[in-house]
């Protein structure tokens, strides 16, 4: 469960260096994985934090995501 903000941040930067990739956000196309993980990551940081409106926004691309 991710807390703060501060968290969220560390935890995204741990999945870019272990995606090995060198850019700051992932492309607009392409960078599936990379994309998938950060909706994962601020999906479950809104959940924990009770921001309900961004939290269905960010399920519903979670799953379009995931399908």
């Amino acid at each position: 469960m991710i807390k703060d903000k501060k968290q969220l941040e560390y935890y995204m930067e741990c999945d870019r260096v272990a995606l090995g990739a060198t850019r700051k956000n992932p492309k607009l196309i392409g960078d599936e994985i990379w994309k998938f993980e950060r909706i994962m990551r601020k999906l479950d940081y809104a959940c924990t934090v009770k921001k309900r409106i961004t939290a269905l926004f960010l399920k519903l691309v979670y799953r379009n995501l995931g399908m």
